[in-house]
């Protein structure tokens, strides 16, 4: 735990000094069109996290930790856990489903 608040520190660090640094020179050398970096990082930052983030919503970190030990590949994962339905409480539940549609249908699996 503490080494990963070092390294979210140091990396944080890093990535604004970096920026610190050269966002003067970028923007005496090549002006407004600086902003056009950070406009293309912000439209491929959403196409990055949907093709290569897993969706971990309702997922105990057992799960997570099965899932991630079934995949050959890192690229893989997304694929994985789209395919794979959430178990809550010894239930499988279809993906998408919030915590008290959750709940709902434990329920009505219990009362029947």
């Amino acid at each position: 735990m503490f080494r990963a608040k070092i390294e979210k520190l140091l990396t944080n660090r890093h990535r604004n000094f970096v920026v610190n640094m050269v966002t003067p020179i970028a923007i005496r050398t090549i002006g407004w069109k600086y902003y056009l970096v950070y406009a293309c990082i912000g439209a491929i930052i959403p196409v990055v996290v949907f093709f290569y983030f897993p969706e971990t919503k309702g997922r105990t970190l057992e799960e997570l930790d099965i899932m991630f030990k079934q995949v050959p590949s890192i690229r893989e994962i997304v694929k994985v856990s789209q395919q794979q339905q959430i178990i809550y409480d010894n239930y499988e539940i279809p993906n998408g489903k919030s915590g008290i549609e959750m709940k709902e249908d434990i329920d009505d699996c219990e009362k029947v």
